[in-house]
């Protein structure tokens, strides 16, 4: 299973139906902050061509670029010093996407799920002199720390006052609250998550 398609992880609007929002910028500042340290010293950023392209341009308030190609040869570019991978499966910037994802890539799982095995077949090139070797392996994969990621969704924001509660679907998010009075507790403004399929966590829990 890839990562996209994984369950329980956390994910931040950008607060546009259609675009990264008024201020991606800050919006990917925020995303970047909101993982614990651990997972940001060891984080890197997915996403495709397309929206590499896009966020070049960016820059903090103080103006600077927060995208900043390697001095090296051989290295990546870094989005606030941490690596990007260029994956051409990332979707564009679109509605209801998750065009960007940050997260620590030990989170995810490759395991063997046959041995690799070898089978040698002297006949069916034979004419030529030649041998036929088959290798067979079979792997799979899932996401098994889905704490380590978080992904961007390109999806306005809900109303002020309108977080999840128990009973709505608790899908996991993550919410930057730009809005000028709180939303209730403060500290839901910054992280409130909840995530589907686990019981229901209050945000002082969480933020704690």
């Amino acid at each position: 299973k890839g990562l996209l398609a994984a369950t329980g992880i956390a994910e931040i609007k950008t607060g546009n139906a259609a675009t990264l929002g008024t201020d991606p910028a800050s919006t990917i500042i925020g995303m970047f902050h909101s993982v614990p340290s651990a997972v940001a010293q060891n984080g890197v950023w997915l996403m495709n061509r397309k929206t590499l392209g896009a966020l070049r341009a960016l820059k903090d308030s103080n103006g600077r670029f927060i995208m900043v190609d390697p001095i090296t040869e051989g290295m990546p570019s870094t989005l606030l010093g941490r690596p990007i991978v260029e994956a051409i499966d990332m979707p564009d910037i679109a509605a209801n996407a998750y065009p960007i994802m940050f997260g620590d890539l030990q989170g995810y799982r490759i395991v063997d799920r046959i041995g690799l095995s070898v089978q040698r077949n002297p006949y069916v090139l034979d004419i030529k002199g030649l041998v036929r070797f088959t290798a067979r392996r079979r792997v799979a994969a899932d996401v098994s720390s889905p704490d380590r990621f978080l992904k961007l969704k390109v999806a306005a924001e809900s109303p002020c006052g309108s977080h999840p509660t128990s009973s709505q679907s608790r899908t996991a998010e993550i919410r930057l609250c730009a809005c000028a009075r709180p939303c209730g507790p403060p500290s839901a403004c910054i992280t409130l998550m909840t995530f589907a399929n686990f019981p229901k966590v209050s945000p002082s829990a969480i933020s704690a």
